[in-house]
């Protein structure tokens, strides 16, 4: 018998990515033979692919590819858990399949996947033990025309958008458009006849009882039938970057003619099986103190039973899991009963008196920080540095929400010099105390105006102001931030710090730190700090890294004094990008190496 060594068992292991066990077994079976036990591993490959083949596959990514001149292809890959979909091994397969499925332009999946994509295939669902299928791809040609794509989050959904005219950028946002609001159809001459007439049958049974005259009932009923064909239908809708025009609108304006779109969404269709996860923890919990059947939270010291489903009794501390807690005895619930899927980090339900936390359907291991401090120029907010365009905000608010789709914690400070400026003001004589308090307020505007945006792109959002403003915005408290934070909310904190001479860079980084923000991220204009402005320079040298003692030196006014010398005290890094960047904030979230990272 050959003497299996650990340097072949590593060999076996680098070639075929299996455990080292299973390695190790498989050479002893082949007396030292490292092909022969290749050979051997995948024949298993192929039976254990067999019995996972039965497992029901709901998770996994979507991707797109898009060549020119007006091709794209969308393509569905499965996997059993998102923890899976995010595997680098699971995600180079992908990659593989999508781009051999451009270079055949082809969606036929039978057709692809029948050659060494399948052997591939097989030994990924050894090596990782999921099942994983190659479900779907579509194709979409439009000749003479522009393929735009959007792939939102972390690839659940894909989108492509066909135009005859227009430009890939208006192709880009109108993909953005239909992965947001999911219409059904292009247009509503192309809604089924069958779609149409069922629904008309709910109007009229839901009208039925109205006691209404019948020539108002039948104007109700069509006015409802049109609300709802505009609902369904693509050319019908408000553009969700400009609610005042319709994407048919918007396309005629720009002289381009919707060709077609394909909208995937990761497991749509496919039937899930459920675990009554309450239930579980439902028999595990309780107690025989008291009542009987009476229960507790899972998540609490054990003080004693519920006195009732949704009541505890007073005293009861705060949820460790979710941070909400009872007030005179009662539970504040965050969500409805029956909502489990939510942008929230961490959402929680009330099932049969207990409280069950969802945190581990959200969990991501892949990004880099929990809880950040984001910077924005109030000058970002409008067009050509003044006012508010609702259209930026909107944008903002996309980059934030994919934050908060992954877990990520966001609290916001916004300057105010978009609408005044402190220091201009005292410059043209007003003083300077006054000047500043002006523009204190101007950020409350700015933060109520990106509340807006965020609620509308259902982000839940909280304002905290340092400046008592009751029945506008809430009233500055760290240990509250710090709650609504922890619950999945973007908390925007208004009017600096409260004081004048202070900038809202220092207030930023003054809240960074109290809330226990891990990095502080400035929005500028340009793509991190530079030996010189870039826009009159253009032989400056953008700095990948500095320290705090370096940009002191160099005086290279990223941010005032004050602000550089308080995260130097306090250890906190702050990291310089262009907000103008699609995606920038989300890769450096991710580890990224966005900008200039100051530390």
């Amino acid at each position: 018998m050959a003497d299996i060594t650990a340097g072949m068992v590593k060999d076996l292991r680098e070639r075929t990515g299996l455990g080292m066990m299973e390695c190790k077994k498989a050479l002893v079976e082949a007396n030292g033979d490292i092909e022969l036990a290749i050979e051997e591993l995948r024949k298993s490959s192929g039976m254990k692919a067999a019995k996972k083949a039965g497992r029901t596959a709901a998770d996994g990514v979507v991707c797109v590819r898009v060549a020119e001149p007006g091709f794209g292809l969308v393509l569905e890959v499965n996997s059993e858990t998102d923890f899976v979909a995010r595997d680098a091994n699971f995600l180079g397969f992908v990659n593989k399949v999508a781009d051999q499925a451009l270079a055949k332009r082809s969606d036929d999946v039978a057709a692809l996947m029948g050659g060494a994509l399948e052997a591939e295939r097989e030994a990924l669902v050894q090596k990782i033990g999921e099942n994983i299928t190659v479900r779907r791809a579509r194709t979409l040609d439009v000749a003479a025309g522009v393929v735009g794509s959007y792939v939102h989050g972390n690839g659940k959904i894909a989108v492509l958008v066909g135009l005859k005219g227009g430009s890939a950028e208006l192709a880009r946002d109108v993909a953005m458009h239909v992965a947001a609001l999911n219409p059904q159809y292009a247009t509503p001459a192309e809604v089924p006849a069958a779609v149409v007439e069922k629904e008309r049958e709910i109007l009229v049974a839901q009208a039925a009882d109205s006691g209404k005259p019948a020539d108002i009932v039948a104007k109700m009923i069509e006015g409802r039938v049109r609300k709802f064909l505009s609902e369904i239908s693509l050319s019908e809708q408000a553009f969700v970057k400009d609610p005042d025009t319709t994407v048919g609108k918007l396309l005629k304006q720009a002289g381009a003619e919707l060709a077609g779109f394909v909208r995937f969404e990761v497991g749509e269709g496919i039937e899930k099986e459920v675990t009554d996860f309450a239930a579980e923890v439902a028999r595990n919990s309780r107690v025989e103190r008291g009542a009987v059947g009476a229960s507790r939270c899972a998540w609490l010291p054990q003080k004693g039973p519920c006195a009732a489903p949704g009541r505890l009794p007073e005293g009861y501390a705060a949820c460790p899991r979710c941070g909400d807690q009872a007030q005179r005895g009662a539970w504040r619930q965050v969500r409805p009963a029956n909502v489990t899927q939510t942008p929230r980090a961490v959402s929680c339900r009330l099932a049969r008196g207990q409280w069950l936390s969802d945190v581990s359907m959200h969990k991501q291991k892949d990004k880099k920080y929990k809880r950040i401090l984001l910077k924005l120029s109030g000058e970002a907010l409008g067009s050509d540095g003044l006012g508010i365009d609702p259209r930026i905000l909107d944008r903002m608010a996309l980059e934030v929400g994919q934050l908060v789709g992954i877990g990520v914690q966001v609290g916001l400070v916004i300057g105010g010099g978009n609408l005044f400026r402190g220091a201009a003001l005292h410059a043209a004589g007003m003083d300077r105390v006054t000047g500043d308090h002006m523009g204190m307020l101007a950020t409350v505007m700015n933060a109520l105006a990106m509340r807006d945006a965020l609620e509308r792109s259902n982000i839940s959002s909280a304002i905290m102001s340092a400046i008592p403003m009751s029945g506008i915005v809430d009233h500055y408290d760290r240990r509250k931030a710090i709650r609504q934070l922890a619950q999945g909310d973007v908390v925007i904190f208004a009017a600096g710090t409260g004081n004048p001479f202070f900038t809202t860079d220092s207030a930023a980084c003054l809240r960074g730190i109290e809330v226990g923000a891990e990095l502080v991220l400035k929005a500028t204009k340009v793509d991190g700090v530079y030996t010189a402005d870039p826009f009159v320079n253009p032989d400056a040298v953008r700095f990948e890294r500095l320290s705090y003692d370096e940009v002191l030196a160099r005086k290279l006014g990223v941010m005032d004094l004050t602000a550089i010398c308080l995260c130097q005290d306090h250890h906190m890094p702050v990291r310089v990008f262009a907000m103008d960047k699609p995606g920038a904030l989300l890769s450096i979230v991710m580890g990224g190496d966005e900008g200039t990272l100051i530390e």
